[in-house]
């Protein structure tokens, strides 16, 4: 079995230390250290490897991803928790490095989902989330103050809530079409963004659908006193927003800011679609909440 480990030393949390422990454990690896944007994907486009790693954050994981997507090639993907946020691998249960090397003992492999968006200038998947409103914003305030770490995410969480600006989206979900005044709208795949914040609450990365949420379009006062169901997934059972299923969605808020897995962008009139178990992914079943037991 051939290992590639594509590095991204300037991630949040790089350890060069488990990188060569992942090394030592696999020895036909190979180490590639990205420079720049886009290294990860081309390494991975280009890559002869039955096994990649991706050992950086959640946006070097969306680029890898790409790579793999783009050649048309199956290979496992495997996910380092090196980055600063850690969300996608929370729904795949590899948070840490413990669970990590639990789910590499065990070599559990699930075919999972990657999201297709197109829009003017820019055609990418992801795997994880999308998001257009508050996130953005916080995702902006976290790339200026990476030194920060873990800290960054709290105080850029709060200093955004004090700033929250309302937008109308239009939504169209499988031809279905609606409209929302809202503070934030997310595409998720996984269940996390921003740190641990549990925004996409019923989402599975196995099952073919795409989840939409739509947050009320309440001011910074009232956002800040409900944050807590936020973070831990229960607005949407008390009503304070909205959720929305479907495998194709068209989303238009006018030419805005969106994330895809903690990179950022700015687009209109944007295509969504689901490609089901396109992704070959190590997850760690005994960990994983955001995988449907029935499939």
């Amino acid at each position: 079995m051939k290992t590639l480990i594509i590095a991204n030393p300037r991630s949040g949390d790089f350890s060069e230390e488990h990188i060569k422990l992942i090394k030592d454990k696999f020895a036909s690896s190979e180490i590639f250290y990205t420079n720049t944007k886009g290294d990860a994907e081309e390494l991975a486009l280009k890559a002869n490897a039955d096994v990649i790693f991706s050992c950086g954050g959640d946006g070097t994981f969306n680029e890898v991803a790409n790579g793999i997507l783009r050649s048309d090639k199956k290979r496992v993907l495997v996910y380092c928790p090196m980055g600063t946020g850690k969300d996608y691998g929370r729904s795949i249960g590899i948070g840490s490095w413990e669970e990590l090397y639990s789910a590499l003992r065990d070599f559990n492999v699930a075919d999972l989902d990657a999201v297709l968006l197109e829009g003017p200038g820019v055609i990418r998947y992801f795997v994880n989330a999308f998001d257009i409103g508050v996130g953005p914003r916080i995702s902006a305030f976290l790339e200026s103050h990476k030194r920060m770490g873990q800290t960054a995410i709290k105080v850029g969480l709060f200093l955004m809530l004090l700033r929250v600006k309302r937008f109308y989206a239009n939504v169209s979900c499988d031809g279905k079409k609606s409209g929302s005044r809202t503070i934030e709208l997310i595409a998720g795949n996984g269940r996390y963004l921003g740190g641990g914040i549990k925004v996409a609450p019923l989402s599975y990365l196995n099952d073919g659908l795409l989840d939409i949420y739509i947050i009320n379009p309440y001011g910074p006062l009232s956002t800040i006193q409900k944050v807590r169901t936020i973070y831990d997934g229960s607005y949407i059972e008390k009503g304070y927003g909205k959720h929305l299923v479907c495998s194709e969605a068209i989303l238009d808020a006018g030419t805005v800011d969106f994330e895809i897995d903690g990179e950022l962008y700015r687009g209109t009139k944007l295509k969504l679609l689901v490609k089901k178990a396109s992704l070959r992914v190590l997850v760690n079943r005994k960990k994983a909440e955001a995988l449907s037991a029935t499939i």
